[in-house]
């Protein structure tokens, strides 16, 4: 996908997804990067057993748990999970004050 004005949101939402104050669970850090690797990249044409660790297997399952996704609807899928975590963050850090 070329870097259009219709990628401004996404590229916000990476963004966003960085300077979350409360760091999301390893499920949710999985999904995100399954999703974000779809985007970027289509479907994951590497060899399954390429992993060296097993985080290194869990993300390839993160973004093989993508395959046949469109990038535009991984797109949509990252942005909204974004949003979700922004607002959850807000929420602890209000209660925090």
């Amino acid at each position: 996908m070329d870097a259009t004005e219709e990628d401004y949101p996404f590229w916000e939402a990476v963004k966003n997804v960085r300077g979350l104050i409360c760091e999301p669970n390893n499920d949710t850090k999985l999904e995100l990067y399954g999703l974000y690797k779809q985007r970027l990249f289509g479907d994951n044409s590497r060899r399954k057993n390429l992993w060296r660790t097993p985080k290194d297997q869990k993300k390839f399952e993160a973004w093989e748990s993508k395959r046949g996704l469109q990038p535009k609807v991984a797109s949509k899928l990252y942005i909204r999970l974004v949003k979700k975590l922004v607002l959850e963050d807000t929420k602890k850090n209000i209660s925090a004050e």
